[in-house]
């Protein structure tokens, strides 16, 4: 075998696992329940990470103490937390441009007010 199908038979077998990777991710997926679909929950995510490690708000004491408790897994944890109540809060609500005011005034009032 030279060199050529060597490499080719490698990049088939890398691709092979990577697209079942890939499958047993969507499957993960499709059995997660997104109230509002995966695209809502995943912006809303990056919105909730995006507040947690901003620095501002490092001086919230939910942050210190899960940090401080559980480390980055369960920082992990709150993110994916304050996501999924957060959409269930809003389940099937459609946003008319004030999901940013909602999202920040929800986890303002979640970490640094602890309401």
């Amino acid at each position: 075998m030279n060199e050529q199908n060597k490499l080719d038979e490698k990049l088939d077998v890398d691709f092979s696992k990577i697209m079942n990777e890939i499958f047993k991710s969507k499957i993960i997926m499709e059995n997660k329940n997104f109230v509002n679909g995966f695209q809502s929950w995943q912006e809303t995510h990056f919105e909730v990470v995006s507040f947690i490690n901003n620095p501002d708000n490092t001086n919230s004491p939910i942050i210190q103490k899960v940090y401080e408790k559980n480390g980055t897994g369960g920082m992990y944890e709150l993110a994916e937390n304050l996501t999924n109540e957060f959409e269930e809060l809003n389940k099937d609500k459609k946003w008319d441009g004030e999901f940013f005011d909602e999202i920040y005034s929800f986890l303002f009032d979640k970490l640094i007010n602890l309401k």
